[in-house]
């Protein structure tokens, strides 16, 4: 009898397993595919199978995040992060749907906390871009320098860094400074269209009005429309 019951146990699991492979499996094709409302429906069957699958809560709430549903990711994230505490991907996804929703505290801690797990690679350097972009949001100039500072010590070759970096030195009334790290930016990633007009911006404050003049015009080239009327005042 103990037999029986053991081959039936089996019998039974092994078919709500397969059908959790099944699901997770459709959901992921349905991300890919940016088809929110599948990938959804199919995590949420997992849920109901494995409501301790932490892949699953989290998976659903990248789709949520997608779909523009801030909360309802948050939501879904909480959960994950219940059952994995020290999940930088999760803590990361979370920071950014709280920031969409306005709730900068919870999305200063999720990236503090994150920075104490993982003090380098992209998903910090991506932290590290936020918690400046707080600071620069609360007015904070000195702070969001600092995180930059550790963002370039952490990953010189990142671009995004250097270049908002260099607009707050700006903001700083620091202009050749900011020169600097926008050259520097440019130099790593010319096709960084807004790095132009702001370039051209600090060597105006410099008075290098034809070094100005000529990163405005590539500013235009790259599409920033913003400049016309800057270019017919300084420029014509």
């Amino acid at each position: 009898m103990k037999n029986l019951l053991t081959l039936l146990v089996l019998s039974l699991a092994i078919p709500a397993t397969a059908q959790v492979e099944e699901d997770m499996l459709a959901g992921m094709t349905a991300l890919r595919s940016s088809d929110h409302d599948r990938a959804t429906s199919a995590f949420s069957r997992v849920l109901v199978s494995e409501p301790s699958n932490a892949k699953a809560w989290y998976y659903r709430a990248v789709s949520r995040a997608q779909a523009g549903d801030a909360e309802g990711a948050v939501n879904d994230l909480d959960r994950t992060l219940s059952l994995t505490p020290d999940d930088v991907h999760a803590l990361i996804r979370r920071a950014e749907a709280s920031l969409n929703l306005g709730w900068t505290q919870l999305a200063t801690t999720d990236l503090e906390h994150l920075l104490a797990i993982r003090n380098d690679g992209p998903v910090a350097e991506h932290a590290l871009l936020l918690l400046g972009q707080i600071a620069v949001g609360r007015a904070d100039l000195p702070a969001a320098k600092a995180h930059y500072d550790r963002l370039i010590r952490i990953a010189p070759h990142n671009a995004y860094g250097w270049v908002d970096r260099g607009i707050v030195h700006l903001s700083m009334a620091m202009p050749e400074e900011a020169v600097s790290d926008l050259e520097h930016a440019l130099s790593l990633d010319p096709t960084l269209d807004q790095a132009y007009g702001q370039l051209a911006l600090a060597y105006h404050r410099l008075d290098r009005r034809q070094e100005a003049c000529h990163a405005w015009h590539q500013a235009l080239a790259a599409g920033d429309q913003s400049v016309q009327e800057t270019l017919l005042i300084f420029c014509e």
